[in-house]
């Protein structure tokens, strides 16, 4: 009996190695470019397994770490302090090795350092918009704006020809100003606030 017992257990070994044999684990940033490509068409839940996939496999890859944050801002309702720190994460993976993973050739790193920073921005001013409509004084918002026209002018600071971020940058400016003088919005342009949806 001792001897088919070992012989059961080299064959049930020898079928174990098979079968990892033949699973074949697909490459992470394939994985991660099919998460891109799903975000690139908003499809952001199917793109959620994908990301995480990925960061599994090489948990530094700031693209992966970017696009987490995407998904989290764009859950409903968002995650902004989830997406806030995934953004500020993949900027600093970004200035520790400069990878642009499976964006190389497809984006440039000023390109993908304004993305990063005009999200972070948005991320911020949709905290103001919730933090509003749950009664926040919109005094209370200030530090928070300021911070996210940081990000905004960084992001000029790598992609100046951005109107987005131009106008962007503009508006915030204005509405801190006002924000510093009266306190709330209310003289600030009413077109202002689109920016922030």
């Amino acid at each position: 009996m001792n001897g088919s017992v070992r012989f059961f257990a080299a064959m049930l070994a020898l079928f174990s190695c098979m079968l990892a044999a033949c699973h074949h684990n697909p490459d992470p940033d394939t994985v991660l470019l099919n998460a891109w490509r799903l975000c690139e068409k908003l499809s952001y839940t199917e793109a959620y397994p994908l990301v995480l996939e990925s960061l599994q496999a090489a948990p530094g890859n700031a693209v992966a770490h970017y696009l987490l944050g995407r998904c989290f801002f764009t859950q409903s309702p968002p995650q902004l302090t989830r997406a806030k720190g995934e953004y500020d994460l993949a900027l600093q993976l970004l200035d520790k090795n400069g990878d642009l993973s499976v964006l190389a050739g497809k984006m440039s790193e000023e390109e993908f350092r304004a993305t990063l920073h005009c999200d972070t921005a948005l991320a911020l001013l949709q905290t103001v918009v919730e933090a509003e409509k749950a009664g926040m004084p919109p005094r209370t918002a200030v530090g928070v704006m300021k911070t996210a026209l940081f990000h905004v002018n960084e992001g000029l600071r790598f992609n100046p020809a951005s109107s987005f971020l131009q106008e962007l940058s503009q508006t915030l400016r204005h509405m801190v100003d006002v924000m510093n003088e009266s306190g709330t919005f209310q003289e600030a342009e009413p077109e202002a606030p689109h920016y922030f949806i």
